[in-house]
């Protein structure tokens, strides 16, 4: 017999991989209810959104406050910080690899989008550091589920660097998408150091995300099939994203964001009677006036008939603006779009 094996490993992402996306309006009215439809997936068995709020980031880490803006996860018996080993005898990251060898990273607790020229500014250096260790910047687009690594150094089997370099990443390649960041030092096979003295492992100090957005106080919950009601809140940019599942439990990468900005809906100011015609005066938010029609009903529930007849106009004392309804009985009216 003859088989034909395709070996992958699922902490890795790989050529070739598909994601969702989300589409709908995107300047909805706040505070009312809309519908966003996700991209079928002919593998995924269920799907997942969340909302962010969207505001710009500028994430700078010195190391002087300790590893307090990282999700730690090192041997015991080091510390990821080291003093007088950074920029100018400041404080530096701090990577090693002691017996038994095992990943070293540092994640980064935020989450956030590059914008066009979007990039990440760092200092390194790579010391004693065998041939078998690989000191990677990597990037993760599904909450960590794998990584992709857009910066690799590895050991030279030797002393290595002495002093700390500059390095600059573009992140180009994720505009649009919700990113996370760790710095990790990793064991590949082969020759290694475990020493952990300061002239060992990967140092890295002066961290920089420039041209980039933050996302955050993410929220969301399971589709109902493909589809998301999602009610943005007023005065808040927000983006939307979702991802699919395989077999109901493997998350997959999220999909390109989504940028709602909400309108200040308009507000209907009391009607008045003047002759045979309702005046119904209104305040239009930031909501174009001339898209704007009037609805009326004879009861608040419904229905609603939209009045073809009524005219827009603007009040000439107080600027405001109206539409004046002919020949209406008492009643109801709203604006719609």
């Amino acid at each position: 017999f003859s088989y034909q094996v395709t070996v992958f490993d699922p902490d890795r992402v790989g050529p070739g991989e598909t994601f969702t996306s989300l589409s709908g309006p995107t300047n909805p009215l706040a505070g009312v209810e809309r519908t966003y439809d996700i991209a079928l997936l002919s593998y995924a068995t269920r799907y997942e959104w969340r909302a962010s709020e969207v505001t710009p980031l500028l994430w700078v880490d010195r190391a002087e406050v300790g590893s307090s803006n990282f999700v730690v996860n090192t041997t015991a018996g080091y510390a990821p910080v080291l003093a007088g080993a950074g920029v100018g005898g400041s404080a530096a990251f701090h990577l090693v690899q002691p017996a038994p060898v095992t990943l070293q990273s540092l994640t980064a607790r935020v989450l956030f989008t590059p914008t066009t020229n979007g990039s990440l500014l760092f200092r390194s250096r790579l010391g004693f550091s065998g041939t078998g260790q690989s000191a990677r910047v990597q990037v993760s687009a599904d909450g960590g589920g794998s990584w992709m690594t857009v910066f690799e150094q590895r050991g030279t089997g030797g002393a290595g660097e002495t002093s700390l370099g500059s390095r600059s990443l573009s992140l180009a390649q994720f505009v649009g998408r919700s990113i996370q960041l760790r710095f990790a030092y990793e064991f590949l096979g082969g020759a290694m150091f475990t020493q952990t003295g300061a002239a060992y492992g990967w140092s890295f100090d002066d961290i920089q995300l420039t041209n980039c957005l933050a996302l955050l106080a993410s929220a969301g919950g399971v589709a109902e099939g493909t589809r998301v009601r999602y009610q943005p809140p007023p005065g808040v940019v927000t983006a939307l994203e979702a991802r699919g599942f395989m077999f109901g439990e493997f998350g997959l990468s999220w999909g390109p964001l989504l940028h709602v900005t909400p309108l200040v809906p308009p507000r209907l100011l009391a009607p008045t009677r003047v002759g045979d015609f309702w005046r119904v005066e209104f305040l239009p938010g930031s909501v174009d006036s001339s898209a704007l029609h009037l609805d009326w009903s004879g009861a608040p529930s419904g229905p609603w008939t939209r009045d073809s007849e009524a005219v827009l106009g603007t009040n000439t004392v107080n600027g405001r603006w109206y539409f004046l309804s002919p020949g209406r009985p008492e009643g109801f009216f709203r604006l719609t779009r």
